[in-house]
Protein backbone atom coordinates (compact mmCIF):
# COMPACT_ATOMS: atom_id res chain seq x y z
CA UNK A 1 0.00 0.00 0.00
CA UNK A 2 1.73 3.10 -1.12
CA UNK A 3 1.15 6.20 -2.83
CA UNK A 4 3.97 5.90 -5.82
CA UNK A 5 2.76 6.32 -9.12
CA UNK A 6 -0.77 7.46 -8.03
CA UNK A 7 -2.15 11.41 -9.45
CA UNK A 8 -4.03 14.03 -8.23
CA UNK A 9 -7.40 13.28 -9.52
CA UNK A 10 -9.66 16.06 -8.72
CA UNK A 11 -8.19 19.71 -8.69
CA UNK A 12 -10.62 22.76 -7.92
CA UNK A 13 -8.78 25.70 -8.13
CA UNK A 14 -8.98 27.92 -4.97
CA UNK A 15 -10.43 24.83 -3.16
CA UNK A 16 -8.62 21.79 -3.21
CA UNK A 17 -6.12 19.05 -4.88
CA UNK A 18 -7.31 15.58 -4.15
CA UNK A 19 -5.24 12.53 -4.84
CA UNK A 20 -4.64 9.04 -3.19
CA UNK A 21 -7.35 6.59 -5.03
CA UNK A 22 -4.89 4.19 -5.14
CA UNK A 23 -6.37 1.72 -6.89
CA UNK A 24 -8.64 3.28 -9.25
CA UNK A 25 -7.20 6.64 -10.00
CA UNK A 26 -10.53 8.21 -10.87
CA UNK A 27 -11.80 9.29 -7.38
CA UNK A 28 -14.17 5.82 -6.76
CA UNK A 29 -11.23 3.75 -4.99
CA UNK A 30 -9.30 3.38 -2.52
CA UNK A 31 -8.29 1.54 0.21
CA UNK A 32 -6.90 1.70 3.83
CA UNK A 33 -4.24 -0.97 5.58
CA UNK A 34 -6.80 -2.22 7.96
CA UNK A 35 -9.07 -3.99 4.79
CA UNK A 36 -12.26 -1.43 5.83
CA UNK A 37 -12.61 1.93 6.22
CA UNK A 38 -10.39 4.25 9.10
CA UNK A 39 -12.74 5.91 11.40
CA UNK A 40 -12.06 9.20 11.80
CA UNK A 41 -9.37 10.57 14.92
CA UNK A 42 -9.18 13.71 15.82
CA UNK A 43 -10.41 17.17 14.75
CA UNK A 44 -7.34 19.05 16.31
CA UNK A 45 -5.47 20.74 13.70
CA UNK A 46 -7.68 23.26 11.24
CA UNK A 47 -8.08 23.97 7.79
CA UNK A 48 -5.95 27.27 8.41
CA UNK A 49 -3.82 28.05 5.85
CA UNK A 50 -2.84 27.24 2.19
CA UNK A 51 -0.97 23.79 1.61
CA UNK A 52 -3.20 21.83 4.71
CA UNK A 53 -3.14 18.20 4.50
CA UNK A 54 -6.40 16.33 5.24
CA UNK A 55 -7.91 12.83 5.06
CA UNK A 56 -11.15 12.86 2.63
CA UNK A 57 -14.33 11.57 4.15
CA UNK A 58 -15.58 8.82 1.56
CA UNK A 59 -18.75 8.28 3.52
CA UNK A 60 -20.00 9.87 6.61
CA UNK A 61 -16.65 9.49 9.04
CA UNK A 62 -15.20 7.36 7.37
CA UNK A 63 -12.00 7.28 5.07
CA UNK A 64 -9.46 5.37 3.12
CA UNK A 65 -6.37 6.17 1.29
CA UNK A 66 -7.76 9.51 -0.25
CA UNK A 67 -6.10 12.99 0.98
CA UNK A 68 -6.34 16.43 -0.23
CA UNK A 69 -4.16 19.54 0.10
CA UNK A 70 -5.86 23.07 0.02
CA UNK A 71 -5.30 25.30 -2.34
CA UNK A 72 -6.29 28.56 -0.21
CA UNK A 73 -6.26 29.70 3.08
CA UNK A 74 -9.22 29.81 5.77
CA UNK A 75 -11.36 26.70 4.46
CA UNK A 76 -12.40 26.46 8.08
CA UNK A 77 -16.01 25.24 7.22
CA UNK A 78 -13.89 21.59 6.31
CA UNK A 79 -13.49 22.17 10.40
CA UNK A 80 -15.08 19.08 12.21
CA UNK A 81 -15.46 17.04 9.26
CA UNK A 82 -12.06 15.74 7.60
CA UNK A 83 -9.22 15.33 9.74
CA UNK A 84 -6.09 17.62 8.87
CA UNK A 85 -2.69 15.97 9.66
CA UNK A 86 -0.29 18.07 8.32
CA UNK A 87 1.04 21.34 6.53
CA UNK A 88 2.97 21.38 3.75
CA UNK A 89 6.25 22.84 4.49
CA UNK A 90 8.30 23.13 1.41
CA UNK A 91 7.15 23.40 -2.41
CA UNK A 92 4.29 25.85 -1.77
CA UNK A 93 4.98 27.41 -5.60
CA UNK A 94 4.50 23.63 -6.74
CA UNK A 95 0.52 24.09 -5.92
CA UNK A 96 0.77 26.86 -8.34
CA UNK A 97 1.32 24.33 -11.04
CA UNK A 98 -1.21 21.84 -9.85
CA UNK A 99 -4.18 24.46 -9.73
CA UNK A 100 -3.31 25.31 -13.05
CA UNK A 101 -4.41 22.20 -14.46
CA UNK A 102 -7.84 22.15 -12.36
CA UNK A 103 -11.35 23.32 -12.94
CA UNK A 104 -14.33 24.43 -11.24
CA UNK A 105 -15.68 20.68 -11.90
CA UNK A 106 -12.54 18.98 -10.69
CA UNK A 107 -11.52 17.41 -13.85
CA UNK A 108 -7.86 17.34 -14.69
Amino acid sequence: LWYKGSTFHRVVPEFVAQGGDITRGNGSGGLSIYDDALDDENFTLKHKQRGTLAVATTTGSKHTSHFYITLKADLTFLDGDHVVFGFVSKGLDVLDHVEAVGSTQGRT
